[in-house]
């Protein structure tokens, strides 16, 4: 099974070059082993798609927004947000959300120590994406 990115990549460059992408006027001729368009794209899809990925991680020092944001600490991926307390350090603390509690806020924070290394936007939910 293809990856559900990877396929919607290769749709929509099989769609920008002009071709339907469940359609079967490319495979027949130059790729008989494909049954469909889109499948033309799929390599040029996967490539292009990991190296987004790759560029996507930006250096922690670069992040001055308040909003979560999923972040890079030692190998973990996790969905943290930063806090500016003075109180608590000069420096911004990263932390996440846990468990729940009474509390407004509904959840436990976790300070992140180490703190995280670099950072990257949250995808989009599901529908907020291109359509092909």
């Amino acid at each position: 099974m293809t990856d559900p990115r990877i396929e919607a990549a290769a749709r929509a460059l099989c769609n920008n070059a002009g071709y339907r992408p469940d359609g079967d006027e490319v495979t027949p001729v130059n790729y008989p082993e494909m049954d469909v368009n889109w499948k033309v794209y799929e390599e040029e899809a996967s490539v292009a798609l990991a190296a987004a990925d790759a560029a996507a991680w930006r250096l922690i020092s670069e992040y001055d927004g308040l909003k979560p944001v999923l972040v890079l600490q030692g190998k973990s991926r996790l969905v943290a947000r930063p806090i500016r307390d003075l109180a608590l350090s000069e420096d911004v603390v990263w932390v996440t959300e846990e468990g729940e509690t009474n509390e407004e806020s509904g959840a436990y924070l976790v300070f992140l120590d180490p703190p995280p290394t670099h950072w990257q936007p949250l995808p989009n939910l599901p529908g907020e994406g291109v359509k092909v």
